[in-house]
């Protein structure tokens, strides 16, 4: 094949020019709207079920915890049912669970869409089944390296919130009205620095599943992978991912809203409305977040042309290879 054909071919666009917030949107979209099905199947063979549950079990807090569309306080026949305290917590518990599970799957699923977006910019014809076969004998070193990963994170909010209870429990005595505003101040600057840390090392280790999938990493060696790649160009990396993630997310929120609009007025508060506005907004998540992890996935090769640093794949064309 001719260079000049397979470089227009290429989802990826980095050889040649710097890659920005806008192309890095427009590409990884492009680079869906070629394979929908296959991008939006390996996510759904991965985190779909989770997706579900997760969404099941919001739509049962909302019914639980906030009244139909419109209902007023004397109007009972519209109140929501009254569920017991324990059922309660059980959704909440269930909803948490599920929504780490799905962390930690999306991240076994941005290393199968990885490996497939080099495939489609090899001109190979990379399918679901494939993908899943090549990730098999690194899914649990993925679902270890997302679980360090996962831990890193959960230890900020519980280490800010530690570190604020022995900052106010530290104090001296002090006026009632002191004492407050001295609280206030204290949990306002714990919340500022826990979040730039949140934010810090979630850029910082984002590429970890793709190092665990291209390069067949450990999960320790995956977070350095990931780490060294960000060093130096932690700014630029989250804005690239701000861009994308961020433009996703909104375009998420809005659809979400209107099928939640549309389902209040079509089937009021009811069993099936839960359902259906849980499948929906599964399908919603399903089409878009691929759109997230291939931008992820474009922005590592980004980093990694920089660099010129070879990355040892194993493609999925390399281990069934396509005709010729």
């Amino acid at each position: 094949m001719d260079e000049s054909v397979a470089r227009d071919q290429t989802p990826l666009e980095l050889k040649n020019r710097s890659l920005t917030g806008w192309s890095l949107l427009r590409t990884a979209i492009r680079c869906y709207l070629r394979r929908p099905f296959l991008f939006s199947g390996i996510l759904a063979a991965y985190a779909g079920l989770g997706l579900l549950v997760v969404h099941t079990t919001s739509a049962l807090l909302f019914n639980m915890f906030l009244p139909p569309f419109g209902a007023s306080s004397k109007t009972s026949e519209l109140h929501p049912p009254e569920f017991s305290s324990s059922f309660q917590i059980g959704i909440g518990v269930l909803w948490l669970v599920a929504s780490l599970l799905v962390f930690v799957l999306y991240g076994v699923a941005q290393g199968g869409i990885a490996a497939a977006e080099d495939d489609i910019s090899a001109a190979r014809a990379p399918t679901v089944h494939g993908v899943l076969s090549m990730l098999r004998c690194k899914f649990w070193k993925t679902i270890g390296a997302m679980a360090f990963y996962l831990g890193i994170l959960a230890m900020i909010p519980l280490g800010v919130s530690v570190l604020w209870l022995v900052f106010v429990t530290l104090l001296p005595s002090q006026a009632p009205a002191l004492a407050f505003l001295t609280g206030v101040i204290g949990f306002l600057l714990a919340m500022i620095a826990g979040w730039g840390l949140l934010f810090y090392f979630r850029i910082r280790y984002l590429f970890t599943p793709i190092a665990t999938a291209r390069e067949n990493l450990r999960p320790f060696e995956a977070l350095s992978r990931s780490s060294s790649l960000s060093q130096g160009k932690w700014w630029r990396t989250f804005g690239l991912y701000l861009t994308v993630s961020l433009s996703m997310e909104i375009a998420i929120i809005i659809l979400n809203t209107l099928i939640g609009i549309g389902l209040e007025f079509l089937l009021s508060r009811s069993a099936a409305e839960a359902v259906i506005a849980a499948l929906l907004y599964t399908v919603v998540n399903l089409t878009l977040g691929p759109i997230v992890l291939i931008g992820v996935s474009l922005i590592y090769s980004d980093l990694l042309g920089q660099r010129a640093d070879p990355c040892a794949e194993q493609s999925i064309g390399d281990a069934r290879p396509s005709p010729a």
